[in-house]
């Protein structure tokens, strides 16, 4: 057995675990000028300017998963952000795809609704005490047609009644 940090058998020796005093001590000094609360507030100003020259207007774009509780709650926050600030919504619809990212997606499902619910009334927002664990896949199938045919500026409110129904 090695005591040294670095595995034997690495596949690629030139990414290191513990990279020597002299490295650390450069990238140290590289990565703290970069992410520096000064040059971060300089970027943002570059990149407001740049963004307002260009007549961008504030965008956010937003994924939202028609089963998934946790965007139920997202979307009823999204819509207050539209109404009240001058932000263009750009919506995505997607669906869980399970895989090595979600792993145990029924415990996921039971545990995503009951922190929903639990959430909600702290945030001001509202979750159906009555909502299924996992939503009926015809009533979710045709959800999903009705805010794919929806127009970007009106998605956010014909979403938070379309999920909630």
């Amino acid at each position: 057995m090695s005591l040294e940090p670095e595995p034997q058998d690495n596949p690629n020796p030139r990414l290191m675990v513990d990279p020597p005093l002299w490295l650390r001590f450069i990238m140290r000094r590289v990565f703290g000028r970069v992410i520096s609360p000064e040059k971060r507030a300089e970027r943002r100003v570059r990149v407001e300017r740049e963004r307002t020259k260009a007549g961008i207007p504030h965008r956010i774009e937003y994924f939202h998963q028609l089963d998934d509780p946790y965007s139920y709650l997202a979307m009823q926050s999204l819509a207050r952000l539209v109404d009240r600030y001058d932000i263009e919504l750009v919506p995505h619809l997607i669906r869980a795809s399970g895989g090595k990212n979600q792993p145990e997606l029924e415990k996921l499902a039971v545990w995503a609704r009951r922190d929903a619910e639990l959430i909600a009334p702290h945030y001001g927002l509202e979750f159906p005490t009555d909502a299924p664990v996992v939503p009926d896949r015809a009533m979710a199938k045709r959800a999903a047609s009705i805010l794919a045919a929806v127009a970007p500026t009106d998605f956010s409110a014909v979403c938070v009644a379309v999920t909630k129904a």
